[in-house]
């Protein structure tokens, strides 16, 4: 990152590991404490981070977090195709493990074997 506005911010924030926070029930809780410069403190803390079964993510976030991830590799098109195939065995209330996706299959390599579960 060399943006100079987020370095600055960089320069003034502090990560603290709070012991009280080992929690197995909870094991990626965060706690934020922000001091604003006019002396208010400003607090929020999330036992279960947002996309864990305890707090999970709507399906536009979880289509949208794909297709960040996936559009670089695979393209606009491809990508949807896989995002519409896996909401449509969703919502059917099929496991989109046990689909065959033989269009993509090595399409994309890694130097790892393609598997077809996606």
């Amino acid at each position: 990152m060399s943006d100079p506005v987020v370095l600055a911010v960089k320069e003034r924030v502090n990560l603290v590991a709070d012991p009280a926070l080992i929690n197995p029930e909870a094991p990626r809780s965060a706690k934020v404490e922000v001091i604003l410069k006019d002396g208010r403190t400003l607090n929020h803390f999330t036992p279960h981070a947002y996309g864990t079964k305890q707090n999970p993510m709507e399906s536009e976030s979880v289509n949208a977090k794909a297709r960040a991830l996936m559009e670089p590799v695979l393209g606009p098109s491809r990508t949807e195709r896989i995002i519409e195939r896996i909401n449509d065995f969703a919502g059917r209330g099929q496991h989109p493990g046990v689909a065959a996706f033989p269009d993509f299959v090595g399409q994309v390599r890694f130097g790892l074997p393609v598997v077809a579960i996606v």
